[in-house]
């Protein structure tokens, strides 16, 4: 935690807890629609299994797709560019 607060101060940290405070209530429900999901492949195959496993739960037709780069990277060049070809709409 220490280095994300360095790198980030604290206002990341009080947003990661007023959001965890925030889901720690809400149950979502099912989505009967079509759902990307882009995992970073820096996640361990482990987590990466569980946030599948969750999101299966609530929607009808998941597809996942693994990306390079590191979760806080991703909307930042060069990652970017890859991410907006899953854009739709």
């Amino acid at each position: 935690m220490a280095a994300y607060h360095e790198a980030y101060g604290p206002e990341l940290l009080r947003l990661w807890r007023d959001s965890l405070r925030g889901l720690a209530g809400y149950r979502a429900g099912w989505f009967h629609g079509r759902v990307t999901l882009l995992v970073s492949e820096s996640h361990p195959p482990a987590l990466r299994a569980v946030q599948e496993a969750g999101w299966r739960q609530t929607v009808s037709d998941l597809t996942v797709h693994e990306i390079p780069g590191e979760h806080h990277e991703l909307l930042r060049a060069p990652y970017v560019d890859r991410i907006s070809r899953f854009r739709t709409g």
